[in-house]
């Protein structure tokens, strides 16, 4: 008898572990697990704003948050709402994969169907359970880590008394369980603050609409989160920026709007308690925030805002504007137009406010001190300048394997040969287990255009070679990770990364000086170093912040004694398990022949010690400015080697100064403090490229110009504020002559 294939299967649900989901549920919670309470939060508010859409019902609207709270073990939490409660069905909808959890409000942001929701947060607690009463029926279920439903009570026929003994009068959810034992926070004061200041709660805490009580089990303490929210101090001097930025899409109109407000301090910035940065919403949940304080414009730190996405078309329509799971905007069209508007209105904001920073010095020459540092900045200990270790027929990267180490950005290189590169060419970059992030290029993608090869290849026995480099970073240890570079259909390559252990996270006794090699660090004389003192998270007390220098170097200024921020204000210090806090040595020019010497630190009962070696570095002296005339150049300015910078008047755009053409006085010179900084600068690379003292990794020896430029933009007219202190000097003191 002849086989006959089957023309049709019987089909049988696939098999997911448990480990798989335990995993994922994870992932998903581990680098911010208070998000857990915020999901069951939201899920009670989604509740009331269906509930009084309906029945026109007014707030505020109480919600109740229960911990009970052990020295050692993560919380038990209850969180109660008295809204509309959920039958079976509905239930039974809410908790299967996939479904949204507010099935009825779109202006809620319900995340389960994009990854994070309701379902998850159950999954990521031990012992949870959900008790929910709808017209006189309770419904009861738990969910098990492999996402199964566990069921209880079906549309039970709830009496008086249980309504008693259970809190819900009415209508009303509980959901309740254990928190996973990677929960951080074990005390209630300090889980309630973090909870109020999470950017997610940025406008459930604000408006008036809900009531969030939180309470202690033990003690019965009560503490309302809004009262808890810790609000910016508005500039008053400072005008409010509202702006109504319409977008069109699909033939129709899209409105974001647009408020920025100025704090009379600078604020803390990086999710998730940070302030300065601008928080996108809907509805009344916080979505996402565009950070300013880690932007390119320090000169933002300052400010705060919030942006009211009214999309609740496009959300409606199921079009993926927000990703939940990763907390950001999406690859959507319309976001990248919104976008470029935003950072239109930052970019004036910033250049305005660098207009009116005030620096105050201690000395008419502060300048030259400046410049100085500048250049022990750039030629640091030295680095080896970057040579071709391969020749690739098409590309490949520098080495088939490198670590890094976590917490720390590193330098991968891709070498490409200019064979392949007619029209220009775009390699994407994707890494295999997504253990590690790469930070630029951003968009993961390396294009180069048609002609970018002659101005940086560089050209080795007849070939020509176009070195990218790929800067990555990862938070995680002892695991292994891939980069692939591709170029679709023709060629790919692969280098293998070891992820390392960070020694900062393993102080010696809990305090430690970090950076440092065999106990010491080298300093230029005359120069500033910037080091950390790590202390362990659970040395740290509140109570006793008091940290004692000794310093035995006459030629070395360090702080004295000081004391680490209160616990409120130092969560941009914390790293893991640590405290980083920054410490600031500066080596005096000239004031004395000693050339090591150590400081020590004492905290508690620890004590820590650093030498310091102090070098000569020789290398360039800013001496000045000089105005000189001169016939026909092209160039406004120059850097001579009796340590001058040489400023030509006859240039065009000098002379319009003295034609009046300039608005004031201030713009020319702000101009001409430009022009210093940049000639100081650049001269400095050349100069610390030929004594390969670089700190700067220069690909291109023969022409180096195109790099040192890019260098120079980016390390200091990017983000250094010291280049804007020298033209406020300039400010001061030039006068044209």
């Amino acid at each position: 008898m002849t086989l006959d294939l089957s023309k049709s299967f019987n089909r049988k649900p696939g098999i997911i572990t448990e480990k798989w989901w335990e995993r994922t549920v994870k992932e998903a919670f581990k680098n911010d697990p208070i998000r857990i309470i915020i999901e069951l939060i939201k899920n009670s508010a989604d509740s009331y704003t269906q509930l009084e859409k309906k029945e026109n019902i007014k707030p505020p609207f109480k919600i109740l948050v229960e911990f009970s709270c052990w020295p050692r073990k993560a919380p038990f939490i209850k969180v109660k709402d008295f809204a509309q409660g959920m039958d079976s069905e509905k239930l039974e909808k809410a908790l299967a994969y996939g479904a949204e959890t507010s099935l009825e409000d779109k202006e809620g942001v319900t995340s389960a169907e994009k990854g994070i929701g309701l379902k998850d947060a159950m999954m990521a607690m031990e012992e949870n359970r959900l008790v929910t009463i709808k017209e006189d029926k309770l419904n009861e279920r738990t969910k098990y880590s492999n996402f199964d439903t566990g069921e209880g009570h079906i549309n039970y026929i709830i009496k008086k008394e249980d309504r008693i003994k259970i809190g819900i009068p009415e209508n009303g959810t509980i959901v309740q369980g254990r928190l996973p034992e990677y929960f951080p926070d074990k005390k209630f004061n300090t889980i309630c603050k973090h909870l109020a200041n999470h950017y997610m709660m940025y406008k459930l805490v604000q408006i008036d609409n809900f009531d969030i009580v939180c309470v202690d089990t033990s003690t019965k303490e009560e503490l309302t989160l809004s009262k808890l929210y810790d609000h910016p101090k508005i500039d008053k001097k400072f005008e409010v920026i509202k702006k109504d930025i319409v977008l069109p899409y699909q033939n129709r109109d899209y409105h974001f709007l647009i408020e920025i407000k100025k704090s009379n301090k600078p604020l803390e910035f990086g999710k998730p308690y940070g302030k300065a940065g601008l928080y996108f919403y809907y509805g009344n949940y916080t979505v996402l925030d565009f950070s300013f304080g880690n932007s390119r414009y320090p000169e933002m730190r300052s400010f705060f805002g919030e942006i009211r996405m009214v999309i609740e078309p496009l959300v409606r329509k199921g079009e993926l504007f927000v990703d939940e799971k990763r907390k950001g905007l999406s690859d959507h069209s319309l976001n990248e137009e919104l976008l470029k508007e935003i950072d239109k209105i930052v970019a004036k904001i910033a250049d305005e406010q660098r207009e009116v920073t005030s620096y105050v010095f201690k000395k008419e020459s502060w300048m030259q001190e400046e410049m100085q540092k500048i250049y022990q900045d750039i030629i640091g200990k030295g680095k080896k300048s970057f040579q071709l270790p391969i020749k690739p027929k098409k590309f490949e990267f520098a080495t088939p394997h490198t670590d890094v180490m976590e917490f720390e950005p590193k330098n991968i290189f891709l070498i490409i040969n200019c064979s392949i590169i007619s029209s220009g060419i775009e390699i994407s970059l994707l890494t295999k287990n997504q253990n590690l992030d790469i930070i630029s290029p951003s968009n993961k993608k390396i294009i180069i255009k048609e002609g970018e090869t002659d101005e940086s290849a560089i050209e080795k026995d007849g070939e020509k070679f176009i070195v990218r480099i790929i800067k990555v970073y990862s938070e995680k240890k002892d695991s292994e990770d891939e980069i692939i570079a591709r170029l679709d259909g023709y060629h790919s390559s692969k280098i293998g990364i070891s992820l390392i252990s960070n020694p900062i996270f393993n102080p010696r006794e809990g305090f430690e000086f970090a950076p440092k090699e065999n106990g010491e660090v080298t300093i230029n004389e005359g120069a500033t170093k910037k080091i950390d003192l790590v202390i362990s998270q659970s040395l740290y007390d509140e109570k006793d912040r008091k940290i004692r220098v000794d310093n035995s170097h006459e030629g070395i200024k360090c702080a004295g004694n000081f004391e680490i921020p209160t616990t409120r204000n130092l969560e941009i210090y914390k790293l893991k398990n640590v405290i980083r806090y920054p410490f600031e040595i500066l080596s005096k020019p000239g004031e004395t022949e000693e050339r090591s010497g150590k400081i020590k630190a004492f905290y508690k009962n620890k004590e820590t010690e650093l030498k310091i070696n102090v070098i000569s570095p020789g290398g360039i002296n800013f001496k000045g400015v000089k105005f000189v005339k001169s016939e026909g150049t092209q160039e406004i300015s120059d850097y001579k080697d009796d340590g001058y910078v040489y400023i030509y008047q006859n240039h065009p755009l000098v002379k319009k100064y003295k034609k009046g053409d300039w608005q004031n006085k201030n713009d020319c010179l702000t101009f001409l403090a430009d022009i210093i900084s940049r000639e100081f600068i650049e001269k400095t690379i050349r100069e610390s490229i030929k004594s390969g003292r670089s700190k700067f990794q220069i690909i291109n020896q023969d022409n180096p110009e195109l790099e040192i430029r890019q260098h120079f933009v980016k390390e200091y007219y990017e983000k250094s504020e010291r280049i804007h202190g020298i033209q406020i000097t300039y400010l001061k003191t030039a006068e044209l002559r």
